[in-house]
């Protein structure tokens, strides 16, 4: 469950339209019985080509930093690269 935010990793892909990866991610983690291997497995499967993969290794990686330093609230702020990897090509989004 300590993983679970880091499948927001997965929300707004635009190249995702069913949200297959973030509701498998959130299914999987909430899974007790299956092996935390398993699990990651899963995730990183849950599409043919799954970039957004590495982002939610990333996320992951910066959590449990930030736990083991005793720090309870968690926000991650998303990389560019992380952005674009939900972007269709040739579709024009606006900048924020």
């Amino acid at each position: 469950f300590s993983d679970l935010p880091c499948c927001d990793v997965f929300l707004y892909d635009d190249t995702d339209q069913n949200d297959r990866c973030h509701q498998t991610c959130k299914f999987i983690l909430r899974s007790p019985s299956l092996p935390s291997k398993e699990k990651l497995h899963f995730i990183k499967k849950c599409r043919k080509t799954n970039p957004l993969n590495n982002c939610f290794n990333l996320c992951r990686v910066e959590m449990n930093e930030h736990s083991a330093k005793g720090l309870t609230n968690f926000k991650w702020l998303e990389p560019d690269v992380c952005t674009r990897y939900k972007m269709q090509d040739g579709v024009l989004y606006p900048f924020k």
